[in-house]
């Protein structure tokens, strides 16, 4: 699949964010595998908007042959047929159908009449002329709280990678707060204690959450389930204003990266993102990602993730388990990752960014938020991967000046980032871009861009 993004969009609404989210994940070869709270059982998705002369078989399960058609399997793709000529038996041009995962390749189908309804058959039929597909550009309306809307408070949407291997289950309510849940392997299945639910997305053995936290009921199911706890908004309210743009990324390449950001309009601040970026590890990590989530300036050196005094910097040594030891979901902002072989401890990493430095004798490169000169051939900024770790136990001065050890559980590095580059000196998200258009400035970050679009935040 190709590359897919998100590109200078405005959503209206809180479920129309998550819809543009979605949407960007499918184009780029993701399964949307179900959904709840006004969607149809079978949901129904279609990526961008393509025609194509076609062949149908004379069969009793037609086959649609049309190629590099980009409709996933198991996805309910609309699609309307036109001819020159005569259809076959069991078709009417004008009417729309609908791709059956059964028998599904790049370049032919099985067709329904109904989303995941029965396959077709043209059996005894016969036809003439050129026959035209015309599949539709739309997932769901995207806004309102009918059928296919994304707007019911709760609504959520499961989805698994292209390689069938990992899923993300995501949801919002009524006022920005969302959940995103994460599934090594084991996969999404039923809900909490039964059925999938309109307003309880599935559960997997291997779920780790990304945003939110297990609640009790559909009411506190976006955090701890305490009655006092004030979880972040991820989406700004000003999104209802159409005063928030998103851009995003997602690479249609194993092993299948991608980000998304929010930004008030115009020259705001950041106000929510997300990054699953897949490192360079060693062999013996079962999971070689690192999720970044954030709300308000998420992405940011200055006042950033929760936990550290900023970004790229590591937590003041008095306090160092408060960082080591926090848990993703609820309000805490950060980057998580399993650090452990049995991929059990989905733990707080930092990310390292790079400034040059030295000791009194040594010229090297150091932990920074910034510094990073540019380079001194080209003149441009210095653009490296940033390195994820979790710090070696180290000694720290305690306020009588004595001193102690500090044994952070599960430290070391867990590998390099194929996404995320940072660079030194001064950046404006959404506006400055680097490479031939290819990296956008978002935060401190600078993630991949399309080469064309000049963005307009």
């Amino acid at each position: 699949m190709p590359d897919a993004y998100v590109l200078n969009q405005f959503p209206d609404s809180y479920g129309g964010v998550i819809s543009t989210l979605v949407e960007m994940l499918v184009r780029a070869g993701w399964r949307y595998l179900g959904s709840g709270n006004g969607f149809l059982t079978a949901p129904i998705y279609s990526v961008a908007s393509g025609t194509s002369t076609i062949t149908i078989s004379i069969s009793v399960n037609a086959v649609v042959t049309w190629v590099n058609h980009g409709m996933p399997s198991n996805s309910n793709a609309p699609f309307v047929i036109t001819t020159t000529g005569t259809l076959p038996t069991g078709i009417t041009a004008g009417a729309t159908y609908y791709v059956l995962p059964t028998g599904w390749t790049t370049n032919s189908f099985r067709i329904s009449a109904s989303p995941g309804g029965i396959g077709i058959s043209t059996s005894g039929g016969t036809q003439s002329g050129t026959h035209t597909g015309t599949n539709s550009a739309k997932l769901f309306t995207g806004t309102g709280t009918g059928a296919f809307g994304w707007d019911n408070p709760s609504a959520w949407a499961r989805l698994q990678d292209p390689a069938g291997v990992r899923e993300l289950v995501v949801q919002h309510d009524a006022v920005g707060r969302v959940k995103i849940k994460y599934s090594r392997a084991a996969k999404f299945t039923g809900a909490y204690g039964g059925a999938v639910a309109f307003d309880l997305p599935p559960t997997a053995t291997d779920e780790a959450y990304i945003a939110g936290q297990v609640g009790t009921s559909s009411n506190n199911d976006y955090y701890s389930g305490v009655a006092s706890s004030t979880p972040g908004q991820w989406i700004s309210q000003g999104v209802t204003k159409s005063q928030v743009i998103c851009q995003g990324f997602a690479s249609g390449t194993a092993p299948y990266g991608f980000w998304f950001a929010m930004q008030e309009f115009p020259r705001g601040a950041l106000r929510g993102g997300i990054i699953m970026d897949p490192v360079r590890s060693v062999p013996e990590d079962p999971d070689p990602f690192v999720f970044h989530i954030g709300g308000a300036n998420v992405f940011s050196a200055v006042g950033g993730y929760t936990g550290t005094t900023g970004l790229g910097y590591i937590k003041d040594a008095t306090q160092p388990l408060t960082t080591w030891g926090l848990a993703p979901g609820i309000i805490n902002d950060g980057c998580w990752a399993f650090m452990d072989p049995a991929a059990t401890q989905f733990l707080f990493v930092q990310p390292c960014f790079y400034g040059i430095g030295n000791t009194s004798t040594t010229q090297m490169l150091v932990q920074a938020a910034r510094g990073l000169a540019s380079n001194p051939f080209s003149g441009k900024p210095e653009a490296l991967p940033i390195v994820y770790m979790r710090a070696s136990p180290w000694t720290f001065p305690t306020s009588g000046g004595t001193g102690g050890i500090i044994a952070v559980p599960y430290s070391g590095v867990k590998g390099w980032s194929t996404m995320v580059r940072h660079t030194g000196g001064p950046r404006a998200t959404f506006k400055d871009t680097i490479e031939g258009k290819s990296f956008i400035a978002v935060g401190d970050f600078w993630l991949p861009w399309d080469g064309v679009t000049t963005p307009a935040g």
